[in-house]
């Protein structure tokens, strides 16, 4: 007696449900990672950029007396990478301590105590930058001296 042959071929709905369910998961997490990896990137450059100003402006001062440079000074117009910076979003000395998020704060006879700025045992010397990093939920100040 011939026996009825099933085919057991293709996939069942519940494997193509795992398979999907399992793509949309890695998509999900490409997805989410991708503005973390852009920001952290951003932060990092953004972090040499003001490296490079208190670097830029520890030379000015050493070359001029120990004053400061204005933004349209030599000192800046000089160097490519800080052309942004030159055009207006470099301040000196003001009296708000956080000036913007897309802003450098370059502060005399001050230094950074972890992210935050004090003149406590600054000497003349010391020069901090104040700027702000991008975080999930806004921008984050921070400090950095020379």
């Amino acid at each position: 007696m011939p026996t009825a042959r099933k085919d057991n071929e293709g996939f069942t709905i519940i494997e193509t449900m795992i398979a999907v369910g399992v793509a949309g998961f890695i998509i999900t997490l490409v997805f989410l990672a991708i503005p973390a990896l852009m920001r952290t990137s951003q932060n990092n450059q953004r972090t040499q950029d003001v490296t490079t100003i208190l670097q830029v402006v520890s030379n000015y001062r050493l070359r001029n007396l120990g004053l400061f440079p204005t933004a349209s000074d030599v000192a800046f117009t000089g160097n490519n990478k800080l052309t942004y910076y030159a055009a207006g979003n470099v301040e000196f000395n003001v009296l708000d301590y956080w000036i913007g998020n897309d802003s450098v704060n370059v502060k005399n006879h001050v230094k950074c105590l972890g992210d935050t700025p004090t003149v406590n045992g600054a000497g003349s010397r010391d020069i901090a930058a104040l700027y702000s990093i991008k975080t999930g939920s806004g921008y984050s100040p921070k400090c950095r001296s020379l």
